[in-house]
C-alpha cells in the first residue's frame, strides 16, 4: 500500500500523455502571440471556468454568500493594488532625475541614454 488512491493514480496516468504533448505545443502556439492576446485568453478562459464552477457546483444560500464576498472582495483588493501602483508610477515619474534630452543623470555626472 502506498498510501495513494486508486483515482489519484488514474488521473496521473491520464493527465501524463496529455502534459507530455501539449505544454511544448501550447509553448510554441504562445511564442507566435503577443502578450496581450495572451493575457485576454486567461482572462477569457479564468471567466469559463469560474462560470462552469457556478454551474456545476450546487449552490447554497451559503456557498452563495461567501462565493460573493470572496469574488467582491477579489475585484476590491485588485483595485486598490491598482490604484496604489498607479500612485507610486505618478510619484516616480514627478521625481525622477530625467534630463529634457531623455539622459539620466549618474552619480559621477555622466549622461546615460
Amino acid at each position: 500500500e502506498t498510501g495513494v488512491e486508486d483515482d489519484a493514480w488514474g488521473y496521473l496516468v491520464v493527465s501524463v500523455p496529455i502534459v507530455v504533448l501539449f505544454a511544448p505545443l501550447g509553448s510554441i502556439i504562445a511564442s507566435h502571440f503577443h502578450r496581450q492576446v495572451l493575457a485576454a485568453l486567461v482572462y477569457v478562459l479564468d471567466t469559463l471556468a469560474l462560470i462552469t464552477a457556478f454551474v456545476v457546483i450546487p449552490m447554497t444560500l451559503e456557498l452563495g454568500i461567501l462565493s460573493g464576498c470572496l469574488l467582491l472582495g477579489g475585484f476590491f483588493t485588485f483595485f486598490l493594488m491598482s490604484k496604489a501602483g498607479q500612485r507610486l508610477m505618478k510619484y516616480y515619474q514627478n521625481t525622477s532625475p530625467e534630463d529634457p534630452d531623455g539622459a539620466v543623470d549618474t552619480a559621477d555626472g555622466q549622461d546615460t541614454v
